[in-house]
């Protein structure tokens, strides 16, 4: 996956006007991979001060023959991020882990069912440029489609923000 913006070509990131724990509860969950991450980065991305990173990648998975896929990700430094992967409702657990390229785990998400947020009730933040995997699997039973992507903000944005308020 290719960030769409790099250090020198920083997009302006619209002010927040929502947190990250609120943001996603009122999300109303249809069971259609594609409609509902829609839904939810209309409440948790530009709402949080956020920007699209990556463009969402579309997959499917089946949780016998194509239970996980993986992407890599150049993360850039100085920036906070939000991970989202949504599945059709088929897909009874949706997860989203984080490695480095090493393989050390350094992130998962906590939440259960066809939503996955990475950190659901804030944002994950990082110091240092890095090259991290993503792999996006089927917990349990289920086939169906899902979207995944990543949302970024600059450190420190959201909490002035919705402290201003």
């Amino acid at each position: 996956m290719t960030p769409l913006f790099g250090k020198d070509s920083r997009p302006s990131f619209p002010r927040a006007t929502a947190s990250d724990r609120d943001c996603w509860q009122t999300v109303r969950i249809s069971g259609d991979a594609e409609k509902d991450y829609e839904a939810l980065v209309s409440s948790c991305g530009g709402p949080t001060g956020s920007v699209q990173y990556v463009k969402p990648i579309i997959g499917k998975l089946h949780h016998l023959h194509d239970k996980r896929d993986t992407f890599a990700v150049k993360i850039q430094g100085g920036l906070c991020y939000r991970f989202f992967g949504v599945a059709d409702g088929s897909i009874q657990d949706l997860d989203i882990l984080i490695e480095r390229a090493n393989g050390d785990l350094v992130g998962d998400d906590k939440t259960n069912g066809p939503v996955a947020i990475i950190e659901s009730d804030k944002n994950w933040c990082i110091d240092a440029d890095g090259d991290f995997r993503f792999k996006v699997e089927v917990d349990g039973t289920g086939t169906g489609n899902y979207v995944f992507g990543v949302w970024a903000r600059p450190k420190g944005a959201l909490k002035a923000t919705v402290a201003a308020r």
